[in-house]
C-alpha cells in the first residue's frame, strides 16, 4: 500500500494598502453590504448584491456578474471574527465558472489606524488551493482596494 502524501500548502497571499479614510470608516466599508458592493472585485465584474451579518458565526453572500461573460457568480462563506474596528477574518468560498464550490479558504484583515485619519489594512488570504487561485485573488484583491481608496476618499472629503 502506497502512503498518498498531501501536497505542501501553498504560500498565502498578503496585500496591504493605506486608505485616506478613518479606522472606523474603513471598517464599516467591510461590514455594510451597500458599501461592501460598491468596492469589492475586480473591474471584470459588477456586484449585483451583497448580504452580510458581521458577527462572529454570521455569513456573508455576495453575487457577482461577470461583464464579459454575463453569468452571475457567488462569493460566500463565514465570519470567524469580527472586532470593531481593528480586525475581521472570514471564510472564503465561491462557485466557480465550471459550477463546482471551491475548497475554503481563510481571510484575515487588521485595520491600524495612521495619522491624518488614514488606515492601514493589512490581510492574509490563506489556504488557496492553486496557483491560479493566488494568482486571482492577489489580482482581485489589488483592485478591490484601489476602489475602496476611491470611495472613502471621495466620501470622507465629503464630510470633513
Amino acid at each position: 500500500m502506497t502512503a498518498v502524501e498531501a501536497a505542501a500548502p501553498l504560500p498565502p497571499v498578503h496585500a496591504r494598502r493605506v486608505i485616506n479614510a478613518p479606522q472606523a470608516e474603513v471598517f464599516e466599508a467591510w461590514t455594510d453590504p451597500t458599501l461592501l458592493a460598491k468596492w469589492l472585485g475586480s473591474p471584470e465584474v459588477s456586484i449585483e448584491r451583497a448580504e452580510v451579518d458581521a458577527r462572529a458565526g454570521g455569513s456573508y453572500r455576495v453575487w457577482m456578474r461577470g461583464m464579459e461573460s454575463g453569468r452571475v457568480n457567488e462569493l460566500f462563506g463565514t465570519y470567524t471574527e469580527v472586532t470593531f474596528p481593528t480586525r475581521i477574518a472570514f471564510t472564503w468560498q465561491f462557485v466557480r465558472q465550471s459550477g463546482e464550490v471551491s475548497p475554503q479558504s481563510i481571510v484575515s484583515v487588521d485595520f491600524i489606524p495612521l495619522d491624518n485619519d488614514r488606515t492601514e489594512i493589512r490581510l492574509t488570504h490563506a489556504l488557496l488551493p492553486t496557483e491560479d487561485d493566488r494568482r486571482g485573488v492577489k489580482r482581485g484583491w489589488g483592485s478591490s482596494f484601489e476602489k475602496l481608496d476611491a470611495l472613502l476618499a471621495s466620501t470622507h472629503k465629503s464630510r470633513g
